[in-house]
């Protein structure tokens, strides 16, 4: 997949941006802070690369469920194709401890 400069830069400022908006609807703090248990975790697999099946399988969940949860993400991060939810999870850098704990 061939990432261009100006598409890198649109996603960092839309996840930038949802992060400003996000604590200000909520409370001080990163844009963290506004997700779910649940929603950390797909985000956490997303950025690791599986598939909705796979991170379905992973947290014991129905694919229904694991869909639902990317779109609420998409919503928040202001992204719209599962490739930019992809590169705005790497961007923000989950732990991975954030997933062990299903």
């Amino acid at each position: 997949v061939l990432i261009t400069k100006s598409w890198a830069t649109s996603i960092f400022g839309r996840v930038r941006n949802a992060a400003v908006s996000t604590a200000e609807d909520k409370r001080p703090g990163h844009l963290r802070d506004s997700l779910s248990s649940r929603e950390m975790k797909v985000l956490r697999l997303l950025a690791d690369g599986l598939t909705t099946k796979q991170i379905a399988t992973r947290l014991h969940l129905s694919e229904s469920t694991i869909k639902q949860t990317r779109m609420a993400l998409n919503r928040k991060l202001g992204v719209r194709r599962r490739v930019d939810l992809e590169f705005a999870a790497k961007a923000l850098s989950l732990p991975t401890d954030v997933v062990s704990a299903t």
